[in-house]
């Protein structure tokens, strides 16, 4: 334990790649092993993990990259990691977070997201409580900012199914009641989290609608503006709609431009995110 702490603040072990010694898989593998020492029944062992998290909250960027692929190996086996300590090991976790005020928005967005594979007997076959596991920790790491909770709100189609389980509603009920409660910045804000609250009890309690499995789509200011009368640019009086040629072609460079870059960003995103997909593993025979 005390070598793979010197190995990773030392930046020898990327927790964020496929990069790792030899000897360990992914990063999720190791990561979610020296997560389980912090419930081992040697009180030395649990010492030695407290001690790795101490240290590796030194480098914020670590922990946060590692965090989805240690959830989701966690929470993939209910026989490795049974719930009562999956619960011990991301409280102590989360707390990093919130002792070192790093914000973990993108992360529950990830999560939230992460629950599609729960729809897959595949992946429920060593765990069926995989949604409450994933919830469990959304609820942990908690929302810091309104735009955190327009993120979770437009996941819902995603986690909708598995509100009927008391464990994954009570979880996003608590996730956005703190959020109302400590971190809206309105009035309307905490108007919307109310609302939202209503929509999650009435999924809980009467079932799942054809709506609620309907991707939920951000309304644009310029949509709300049409949508009161008010006039867009090219409705305006006097307003020139039309473009010259040379200025089309240009804007169209442009765009595609901005396109090929936001696609070069993706790809080096996705391909660093890579390892931090679930892995089902074979049994030994």
């Amino acid at each position: 334990m005390l070598v793979i702490t010197q190995l990773t603040t030392t930046d020898m072990i990327k927790m964020a790649r496929n990069i790792i010694f030899k000897i360990f898989q992914p990063s999720g593998t190791l990561f979610a092993f020296v997560a389980r020492g912090l419930v081992d029944s040697n009180p030395t062992v649990v010492s030695l993990a407290k001690n790795y998290f101490n240290e590796l909250i030194r480098k914020p960027g670590v922990l946060y990259n590692a965090m989805l692929s240690l959830v989701t190996r966690l929470s993939r086996n209910s026989q490795e990691t049974p719930m009562e300590q999956f619960k011990i090991i991301i409280d102590f976790v989360c707390s990093k977070f919130g002792e070192n005020k790093i914000s973990a928005d993108n992360l529950v967005e990830k999560l939230c997201e992460k629950l599609n594979v729960c729809k897959s007997d595949v992946y429920l076959a060593k765990n069926r409580d995989m949604p409450a596991y994933f919830s469990y920790a959304i609820a942990r790491l908690g929302l810091s900012t309104d735009t955190g909770f327009a993120k979770v709100h437009d996941k819902l189609n995603i986690y909708s199914r598995y509100l009927e389980d008391a464990r994954v509603y009570e979880d996003f009920t608590d996730l956005i009641t703190k959020y109302k409660n400590k971190v809206a910045a309105s009035d309307e804000k905490k108007t919307e989290a109310d609302t939202f609250l209503d929509r999650l009890y009435e999924i809980h309690t009467n079932g799942l609608q054809a709506k609620d499995l309907a991707p939920t789509t951000p309304t644009s200011k310029a949509k709300r503006g049409r949508r009161q009368g008010t006039a867009t640019p090219s409705s305006r009086k006097g307003s020139n709609a039309s473009t010259s040629p040379a200025k089309k072609r240009a804007a169209f460079g442009s765009r595609t431009a901005k396109a090929t870059s936001a696609r070069r960003k993706r790809l080096v995103q996705e391909s660093d995110e890579s390892d931090m997909e679930p892995i089902i593993e074979e049994e030994d025979e």
